[in-house]
């Protein structure tokens, strides 16, 4: 099943075009690695797909009227206010919020399955602590908390591990995984960096205003497409992802541009 069918998105600020006829499906329980350079699109796409954007051109099919209500969204690293002091329990809890009328107070199955969140993305340890004087790789657990406490489909984030070192990026990963695996979470990710992510990714989305790739890792690695667009720094790319047997890649020269793989 398609969670998003997305078809001929088009989207300009001030008369610049940003995407061009961007058309693609994320599929159930997969976890999509999106990849572009810098002002490729990539945040705008995630925009127009959280409804923060209106959408000026194209279609945008959901697989449910409430859309919203199955979707968990992690931004970049967020700095928060100093002079709003929470614990992680709380920072948590707030993810409840949206599901609840006014008056929106918390009972006590609210609290039972902030607590179970935390102990599944391992943070309830310092579930007592204040979110500020937690490590990145701690707040980033409790903001991963805070997202999947609704038990979203979906869940949508834009280069959640910037700020981690790479023992916190990878152990933040497995955690993705295992949610991806056992609860068939569907994962759609913004990153940069194609090497790391490709042991975790099923699916790959190549974005550059125009939608130069989209689909399994497998036809990602046999893509004349993406090898015109990455041109000789393809092989690099692909070495990262698989071994040579399990990922055969054309042999022969690209003369395209070099873009740098972010």
């Amino acid at each position: 099943m398609n969670l998003i069918e997305a078809k001929n998105i088009s989207h300009a600020y001030r008369g610049q075009q940003v995407l061009s006829k961007v058309s693609f499906n994320l599929k159930e329980g997969s976890w999509t690695a999106l990849i572009g350079p810098n002002g490729s699109g990539k945040t705008t796409l995630i925009k127009l797909l959280l409804g923060l954007l209106p959408l000026q051109s194209g279609k945008l099919n959901f697989w449910q009227k409430e859309y919203f209500k199955e979707l968990g969204y992690l931004e970049q690293k967020i700095t928060p206010p100093k002079l709003m002091p929470m614990t992680a329990f709380e920072v948590v809890k707030m993810g409840l919020l949206s599901t609840k009328k006014s008056p929106k107070i918390f009972n006590k199955e609210d609290i039972k399955t902030a607590l179970k969140m935390m102990r599944t993305t391992n943070c309830f340890q310092y579930r007592n602590k204040l979110f500020t004087e937690l490590s990145g790789g701690q707040q980033q657990r409790v903001l991963l908390a805070r997202t999947l406490v609704n038990n979203p489909k979906l869940i949508i984030l834009d280069e959640p591990t910037t700020a981690l070192d790479s023992t916190s990026r990878e152990s933040f990963f497995e955690l993705l995984l295992k949610l991806n695996k056992e609860q068939k979470t569907t994962i759609l990710l913004i990153t940069h960096d194609i090497a790391e992510i490709g042991k975790y990714a099923t699916d790959f989305m190549v974005l550059d205003k125009e939608l130069i790739f989209s689909g399994s890792k497998e036809d990602f690695c046999s893509s004349e497409a993406v090898a015109n667009y990455f041109g000789s720094y393809t092989q690099h790319i692909m070495d990262h992802l698989h071994s040579e047997e399990s990922c055969p890649f054309p042999a022969h020269e690209h003369h395209h541009k070099d873009k740098e793989a972010k």
